[in-house]
């Protein structure tokens, strides 16, 4: 059996009740502390660098019965999702699977102009230059906060669209927080930040956040952004994670499982008052200012899968105990926290 594709096999944590998954959650942590650190120092040290992203995941889009994707150090593609997995079997196809998802949420149109949010090594731009079922926009702006992913993501993009395309879009890539902050802390320095109130350039007619809005201090400051720089009639996407309440259980189940959520969010850089319900989550679009808003939960296609093959990668010795941990950690948060992964639609008035 090719351990790196999905089975139908059951998950073994999905025979233990949740109580006994608890136990064994803190359990492993402390042991972790104890035994397993020293092994992921060198993982955990690039992540606390100043690009932790830039290439280490790069090993994850590596199939093995792909002799065309590539290696861990360069490989053909270089996606960094949680990835929609209802008919994919390798990391790749998820990814992709779930930018279209959220590109086909944002209503994106021929000739449009898109923001892309957050779209780390280029994989999601890629899809608005080369793949057929996707509308051309004349104009995609991306940014994201890794100066290596801006590099990276800037070389790939611009050997796509000098490769002979008779009206290749204009593609602008920027380095910087994906929230605009008028003191200046972390936007581009060099061009107006794509969500300035003051911007003078054309709105948006779609706005694509895939994956990342979860981390922004805050979403909703960016979701306000967002309704001020699109277009009459634009849309945004987002692929997204939040919470819902678990009832069920004694008063120390409650405090055992506030105590996991809050510390899988430190773990995961997510502000807590990010994680909102699907239905708190709908009230915040419309109080801010969106029009037919839509909720699509996705939770069982994408955290069950995500972590069987996080916790799959083997064959590389410095990373496979970080990605098991990974998986571990995203399958407490599905089936102990309540995490719920969703799409999110929203469309800004006509007037």
């Amino acid at each position: 059996m090719d351990p790196y594709l999905l089975t139908n096999i059951r998950h073994p944590l999905q025979m233990i009740s949740p109580g006994v998954l608890v136990l064994i959650a803190l359990i492993t942590i402390l042991y972790l502390s104890r035994n397993t650190i020293w092994r992921l120092r060198k993982p955990i040290r690039r992540l606390m660098t100043s690009d932790p992203y830039s290439d280490f995941h790069y090993e994850l889009n590596v199939v093995p019965t792909d002799p065309t994707s590539g290696d861990r150090y360069n490989p053909r593609s270089k996606w960094m999702n949680m990835g929609y997995w209802a008919d994919a079997q390798t990391f790749p196809q998820a990814c992709e699977a779930l930018a279209k998802k959220v590109i086909l949420s944002a209503h994106c149109v021929e000739g449009g102009r898109v923001l892309d949010v957050g779209h780390g090594c280029g994989d999601s731009l890629l899809l608005y230059l080369l793949d057929p079922s996707i509308p051309r926009p004349a104009f995609i702006q991306g940014i994201t906060s890794e100066r290596t992913q801006v590099n990276i993501a800037t070389a790939r993009c611009s050997s796509v669209t000098t490769s002979g395309d008779s009206t290749p879009p204009i593609i602008e890539i920027l380095h910087g927080d994906a929230v605009y902050r008028p003191e200046g802390n972390g936007y581009p320095k060099t061009k107006q930040h794509p969500l300035d109130p003051m911007n003078s350039s054309s709105p948006f007619t779609s706005i694509t956040a895939i994956d990342c809005a979860f981390h922004f201090r805050t979403r909703k400051m960016f979701l306000s952004q967002c309704l001020n720089r699109l277009a009459p009639g634009g849309y945004i996407g987002l692929a997204d994670m939040g919470i819902v309440p678990v009832s069920t259980g004694p008063t120390y189940m409650h405090l055992l499982r506030n105590f996991l959520t809050r510390a899988i969010c430190v773990v995961l850089s997510i502000p807590v008052e990010n994680m909102l319900t699907p239905d708190a989550y709908l009230t915040e679009l419309h109080d801010i200012g969106f029009v037919d808003c839509k909720i699509n939960v996705i939770t069982e296609d994408v955290f069950p899968p995500l972590a069987k093959f996080l916790q799959s990668r083997s064959y590389r010795k410095d990373l496979s105990p970080f990605w098991w941990f990974t998986g571990f950690i995203f399958d407490i948060w599905c089936r102990i926290c309540g995490g719920t992964y969703i799409i999110v639609e929203a469309r800004k008035p006509l007037a």
